[in-house]
């Protein structure tokens, strides 16, 4: 599956919502949501999510970028991968 900018934070969204099962009526959730301080993400939810980052996007990030205040909603973590990418393919544009 062919990775577009406009797509990270979808999948990101929808990888959330089914494993952590948040209804999709949820009004707090949210791609600017803070995910762990709403609960949305817990230290296993938080493995989980870079379990799936790591497979999807095949990527790692050192420790500074996952605890930046980036890594804590979808947004950000959109933005982080987009770097990445770009990091990796300078070719690439992000929205």
């Amino acid at each position: 599956m062919a990775i577009s900018p406009s797509s990270i934070a979808p999948m990101i969204e929808a990888f959330i919502k089914k494993e952590r099962q948040v209804p999709d009526n949820d009004p707090l959730f949210t791609r600017d949501a803070n995910l762990f301080d709403l609960g949305f993400v817990d230290s296993m939810g938080f493995i989980q999510l870079l379990a799936f980052i790591e497979s999807t996007f095949h990527m790692t990030f050192d420790v500074d970028r996952l605890f930046s205040p980036d890594f804590t909603t979808i947004n950000g973590i959109t933005k982080l991968i987009q770097s990445r990418l770009k990091e990796r393919q300078p070719e690439w544009q992000a929205p």
